[in-house]
Formats: C-alpha cells, sequence, structure tokens
C-alpha cells in the first residue's frame, strides 16, 4: 500500500475490464452490422422472386386477356339482336365452344408467400414491402372467385350437354356438330348461359386482370 501497487493493479485491472468491454461492443456491432447485410441480402432474394413471379403473371395475363377479348367479341355478337338468327349461331362454329372451356391466369405467389412470412423488413422499404403484400391481399382471393365461376361453368356447361345430347360424344370428341348440334347452340337456352357468361367476364374478369396487370408492372419498375 506504501508503494501504491494495489492502485497501479486496480488501474490496470479497470483498463482491461475497460478493453474487454469495448472489444465486445466492437464484436456486438461488428455481428449485428453482418446480420443486417445478411438479412438484406434475404430481403432482396425474396423481393426478386416477387419480381419475376409479377413479369410471369403480366405475360400470362397478357395472352389470357387476348381470348378473353376474343370471347367477349364473339359474345357480343350473338346477343346482338340483328345477329341472333338461327342461321347466324348454326354457322358460327366458334360460338359453339364458348362455354366449353376457358383461358385462365394463376398467379404466381412463391414471392409473395416468402414476403408475407418475413419479419425483418428494414424501415427505408417497410412501405413498399406493406404495399405489395395489400396489393396480393386484394387481388388473389379475388382472381380465384371469378376464375372458379366460369371453371364451375364450364364443368356444369359439359355435364349438362353429357347428359342431355345424344351427339355429345361427336361434339365433345370429334369436333363434329349434326343438324340437333347446331341447332341447339341458336336456342335461347344457349344465349342466356352466354348472357351470363358475358356479364362475368366483361365486367369482372378483364377489368380485374388488367387492373392486376397495371399494378404488377408499377411494382416491377420499384423492384
Amino acid at each position: 500500500m506504501k508503494s501504491n501497487k494495489i492502485v497501479k493493479y486496480l488501474g490496470y485491472a479497470l483498463g482491461e475490464i475497460v478493453l474487454v468491454v469495448i472489444g465486445i461492443l466492437i464484436a456486438v456491432a461488428i455481428n449485428n452490422s453482418q446480420q443486417e447485410k445478411e438479412d438484406r441480402e434475404e430481403l432482396n432474394r425474396i423481393l426478386e422472386i416477387v419480381k419475376n413471379d409479377l413479369k410471369n403473371d403480366i405475360s400470362t395475363i397478357d395472352e389470357v386477356l387476348v381470348d378473353f377479348r376474343f370471347t367477349e367479341n364473339l359474345m357480343s355478337k350473338m346477343l346482338q339482336a340483328e345477329n341472333q338468327s338461327k342461321d347466324f349461331l348454326s354457322k358460327c362454329s366458334n360460338c359453339r365452344y364458348i362455354l366449353s372451356e376457358y383461358s385462365t391466369a394463376l398467379i404466381n405467389t412463391k414471392g409473395r408467400n416468402l414476403l408475407k412470412s418475413y419479419n425483418k423488413i428494414p424501415e427505408d422499404i417497410r412501405v413498399l414491402v406493406d404495399s405489395i403484400n395489400i396489393f396480393y391481399d386484394n387481388y388473389i382471393e379475388t382472381i380465384d372467385i371469378n376464375n372458379q365461376f366460369m371453371k364451375d361453368e364450364v364443368i356444369t356447361f359439359n355435364k349438362y350437354l353429357r347428359d342431355n345430347k345424344p351427339w355429345f360424344k361427336d361434339y365433345f370428341i370429334n369436333g363434329k356438330c349434326n343438324q340437333d348440334c347446331a341447332d341447339y347452340f341458336s336456342t335461347q337456352e344457349y344465349i342466356n348461359r352466354i348472357a351470363l357468361a358475358n356479364v362475368v367476364l366483361s365486367d369482372a374478369l378483364i377489368p380485374l386482370f388488367e387492373e392486376y396487370k397495371s399494378s404488377a408492372e408499377g411494382f416491377v419498375k420499384q423492384l
């Protein structure tokens, strides 16, 4: 004590403790920085998947909209009073297959599901990520419901023909349509089915896919 050795030792020990604490803080900071970098890389990977999903959706929707607009135009001609003559309908081979098949666009959800479950969103990109999640939530269920409706209509119609029309096999398998077949596709019953499908197509599906495509293109640009 007389030589102040204890004071020196305490000072040395305190200095060692400070150095250790500083070392730990530096290590923690480096670790946090590395973790943040890895988290950001993972988020960027997920966003790239979302971007590719949206690009694929846009491409698929473009193809489907071509089919939709062709069908919509054909339906409009069928529903116009001056064109609802038996002669026109019986000769319109394309008119017979409108309710026998259906084009659909299945939305890619791999990236959306990954993004939905990712919970380390940095503040600088949170608004964009939240917007993407809301976008998917708003459209996917609605598109699925409308797709399912049209699918059910096609299945129901084909079952009806199968169970009630003797010419169904030649029509469905061989593409042959005899006079009775042609006569059916000019009946009011068939036109009424077309009217319902036209409303769903024109008022729901086409606008829905156009809106989805437009929003998807906007997100692709941001990503």
